[in-house]
């Protein structure tokens, strides 16, 4: 049967230690080992980046009192969302007036604007025609993450195990967007060890633990976001 010898129950009734032996429970007597668990990752740090953006129309022509219209478009690069947009018109020569607008979401902006040709004279003649062109811009905005290239202590764990004792440990989630290591030694004078593997979650919020094998000494498990650290002997 399992006994449970301290804690309150969390996993499988494990949150700090649990004792699981066949038959009856017996007093253990065996010396009890110091054990170490260290989990560390990169220091992560978030900036925006600002980057401006431009987008035209084309030249547009325009005769003697005509009237035309322009428009123009721009979406977010993945990743990005737009903080600004305006419109202008550019290039003006020929033209008797102009007039522009511009919208924008977080994802897409757009812009309208309209052309005015010169008023023929008196008599009918046209002096010549105009263009312009229309112009929108502005700004958009990205979250980036820096690594500092250092790894920094997330949590730490320092216990005492007695065989067929288990400590259950939780994970640091918040750091797991990234990588997160985890060292896990036994400090004893006739019994030495050291453990050293990674956690990462995917997508989904399934966990991983890799590069922990089973050793005669420790079993090392990972229960969702906790970790299962067994001394065999």
């Amino acid at each position: 049967m399992a006994v449970l010898i301290a804690g309150t129950a969390a996993f499988w009734g494990i949150e700090r230690y649990i004792k699981i032996r066949a038959g009856n429970a017996t007093v253990d007597r065996s010396p009890l080992v110091k054990l170490y668990v260290e989990f560390t990752g990169l220091q992560i740090s978030n900036r925006t980046v600002a980057t401006p953006f431009r987008v035209g129309s084309g030249s547009l022509n325009v005769g003697c009192d005509e009237t035309r219209a322009a428009s123009v478009s721009f979406t977010a690069p993945a990743g990005s969302i737009i903080v600004s947009a305006d419109a202008a018109w550019s290039n003006l020569d020929g033209v008797a007036s102009v007039s522009q607008s511009a919208t924008h979401s977080e994802t897409s902006a757009s812009a309208q604007g309209i052309l005015k040709g010169r008023d023929r004279t008196w008599i009918g003649d046209c002096p010549g025609g105009g263009h312009g062109e229309l112009s929108l811009f502005g700004s958009t905005s990205m979250t980036v993450q820096d690594g500092s290239g250092k790894h920094v202590l997330l949590k730490s764990e320092e216990d005492v195990l007695s065989p067929g004792t288990t400590l259950g440990i939780r994970v640091p989630t918040e750091a797991l967007e990234h990588l997160v290591e985890v060292t896990i030694n036994i400090d004893d004078p006739k019994r030495r060890l050291t453990m050293k593997g990674a956690i990462s979650r995917d997508r989904e919020g399934n966990y991983t633990l890799k590069g922990i094998e089973d050793q005669k000494l420790l079993r090392v498990e990972l229960h969702g976001d906790l970790l299962l650290v067994k001394l065999l002997r």
